[in-house]
């Protein structure tokens, strides 16, 4: 899994969230990007890409991600 800093900004026109540091204020989030052939869990949701609050990053967690087979069958499913 990789973790990615990620910056929000909130303004009048609205919120960005962006992988780039700015001299104004922010609050600080986490992109977790699950890596090839997995994906995140956090109890019943499940992503490959999520952006989380500080606090949340440990309640996710990396498993193998099911696979289709040739006959459109899903394995590997928990």
């Amino acid at each position: 899994m990789t973790k990615m800093e990620i910056y929000r900004y909130v303004g009048s026109n609205g919120v960005i969230d962006s992988p780039i540091k700015l001299p104004m204020d922010y609050t600080l989030r986490y992109r977790l990007i699950a890596d090839v052939g997995k994906e995140l869990v956090n109890g019943g949701t499940v992503a490959t890409v999520i952006d989380v609050d500080v606090a949340d990053v440990d309640k996710w967690v990396e498993q193998d991600a099911p696979e289709e087979t040739e006959d459109g069958e899903i394995t590997g499913v928990k």
